[in-house]
């Protein structure tokens, strides 16, 4: 589960956050408005490593080791992002002020709603993908021991 919900948090990242935050950079506005050019790199580094750093190394690990990855891992996953998308409107409406643009339930509750949407549909292409992947995987995995046990077998022959 944290290998999709990493991907799709890294999905989100880089296709939503990271081009805004770019801008907010280069403009000297919001988180950015107070520091100095080196502070400022600094922290879009870290920030983006912190987005990136998580998946490669979860995409390292299933291509390394025999994950199995089955369409009913999804569903735990579907209630941590509900939990959170439920959170996340609560403290918006209570401190009023969106955290992130994509969620803003005060002044473009119709776009956080087709964003929720959005966010659920990539889910489920993240988690039928990785099924796909995984099948593939798993099928070349045992063509690849099939073919070892049989010429180990045949090997067996040939020394009686």
């Amino acid at each position: 589960m944290t290998f999709t919900l990493s991907l799709e948090i890294t999905i989100l990242f880089w296709g939503f956050l990271f081009p805004v935050m770019l801008n907010d950079y280069r403009a000297k506005r919001g988180a950015f408005a107070n520091m100095d050019d080196n502070q400022a790199l600094v922290t879009i580094v870290i920030i983006s490593l912190d987005h990136i750093g998580p998946v490669t190394l979860h995409i390292i690990d299933w291509s390394c080791n025999l994950i199995n990855f089955d369409l009913r891992h999804y569903f735990p996953a579907f209630i941590v992002y509900i939990t959170y998308a439920m959170f996340n409107y609560e403290m918006t409406m209570h401190h009023g002020e969106a955290y992130y643009w994509t969620s803003d339930w005060i002044d473009h509750a119709t776009f956080a709603w087709l964003f929720v949407a959005f966010i659920l549909v990539l889910q489920i292409t993240v988690f039928v993908a990785l099924y796909m992947l995984t099948k593939a995987k798993l099928r070349s995995y045992n063509a690849k021991q099939g073919k070892l046990v049989a010429e180990q077998m045949q090997q067996a022959k040939e020394s009686d």
